[in-house]
């Protein structure tokens, strides 16, 4: 159980150092060659995700008890199924075969190992793990705030910390922060607090609008179950006025150097977001139903040969778009139905809770990850820092749902017998 603890810290660490950007990773050798320390980033997250995999096999050879597979994991399956004979038909088969093998390799690792060591080890022990791993990439973006070749973003001056992007720092808040804000709630330790304290003023440095709205309302609604209803009020102002002031305050494109004109500028058209999405819509439709190949969205500008003057890199930054775009309407229904109908069916049965549970921790960051997907394109990309700890906190609240189920049915319904005393 330690080494697994072990693997599941590693595996956490190793995905968010290969997204930062100190330059003893990303420094270029001789004859175009990356560093060694870069490699073994880069190829650790793939080594630690397979060790995953062996641990599973490790456990089925020796005749380890292994849970039951349940509805859920069919869905999954039939999804994995697709990415992976997408590659017939993809543009890129080579990449669609990879993408396909790593998305079946995270699968493993979350659902089959990591759910047996919560079995073992327990939730909070689980999340420990994962706050302490993040908490090491906050605490060095403060070590090195001073230092604007790591910390600051030479183009526009926004905080990246130690991450290769601002807008990394911010969706990196949106998912932990309610992690972070549970633990504060449920302990107030000071160092918690602390921790939520930087990833806030993180946040706000960074001038991520995504993330910030993101952020804000995940915290709202964890705030609104924990029955702080009026800070859980004055989130939803702080999000309305970042989505509505925009529109309504007049920026000086001059002023680069202010943080609220940072904030504001270019998110009327979601830093070139909206202009671009309509230009999906036509590519998507060329194979609405199977899409053109499972991690073929990179490519997709370039082939259609779009060039964009404000709009930045090659995904669509939209996770709905760019996996209709991938696999169809078949594999937007596998992938987000299932997450959207476990989200509304969640909010429905917790909304007379009177006590703050994990569960609503769980919800919470199912919510910002929903929130983020309408303006990043990461869910369904497995090396990035944000997928691994995602899916830990879904699996967490689909294991609750089958726990939950699995007690409803062990225990004897009392209904029938109060019914016949009453009718007697």
């Amino acid at each position: 159980m330690r080494l697994v603890k072990l693997l599941i810290l590693l595996t956490s660490m190793i995905l968010m150092l290969n997204q930062t950007h100190f330059k003893w990773v990303y420094e270029f050798l001789e004859y175009g060659q990356v560093s060694v320390w870069f490699q073994a980033l880069d190829s650790g997250r793939w080594l630690a995700l397979a060790l995953f995999s062996l641990v599973l096999g490790f456990r089925a050879v020796s005749r380890k008890r292994l849970r039951t597979p349940h509805a859920f994991d069919a869905i999954a399956l039939l999804f994995l199924g697709l990415a992976l004979i997408s590659s017939v038909y993809s543009e890129t088969p080579d990449i669609t075969l990879q993408r396909g093998v790593s998305l079946s390799l995270l699968y493993i690792a979350v659902f089959w190992v990591v759910w047996d060591y919560v079995d073992r080890a327990g939730e909070v022990e689980l999340l420990n793990v994962l706050i302490f791993s993040v908490a090491v990439i906050y605490f060095l973006g403060i070590i090195y705030i001073n230092d604007p070749a790591v910390a600051w973003q030479e183009r526009d001056g926004r905080f990246r910390g130690v991450l290769t992007n601002p807008n990394s720092l911010g969706l990196l808040t949106g998912l932990f922060l309610p992690l972070v804000l549970w633990r504060v709630m449920q302990y107030k330790r000071s160092t918690d607090i602390v921790l939520l304290g930087i990833m806030i003023l993180s946040l706000l440095f960074s001038g991520s609008r995504s993330g910030m709205l993101s952020s804000l309302v995940g915290a709202t609604y964890l705030l609104y179950h924990s029955q702080k209803r009026r800070w859980a009020a004055v989130l939803v102002a702080g999000a309305i006025y970042i989505i509505v002031s925009p529109h309504v305050v007049p920026h000086d494109p001059f002023s680069d150097d202010q943080p609220f004109q940072r904030l504001v500028s270019g998110f009327g058209t979601g830093s070139g977001r909206l202009d671009v999405w309509p230009l999906v819509l036509p590519l998507i439709q060329d194979r609405w139903v199977l899409g053109h190949g499972f991690g073929t969205e990179e490519f997709a500008f370039a082939r259609a040969g779009y060039v964009f003057p404000e709009f930045q890199g090659s995904y669509f930054h939209n996770s709905y778009l760019g996996l209709a775009y991938q696999l169809g309407i078949i594999g937007v229904l596998l992938f987000w139905g299932p997450l959207l109908i476990m989200f509304l069916w969640q909010l429905w049965g917790s909304r007379y809770d009177s006590k703050l549970s994990l569960s609503h921790v769980y919800e919470t960051v199912l919510l910002a990850g929903l929130v983020s997907a309408m303006f990043e394109s990461w869910v369904y990309s497995v090396g990035n820092a944000f997928s691994f700890p995602f899916w830990i906190c879904v699996m967490l609240l689909v294991r609750r749902t089958v726990l939950e189920r699995e007690r409803s049915v062990r225990l004897p319904s009392t209904r029938p017998l109060i019914a016949s005393t009453v009718t007697s």
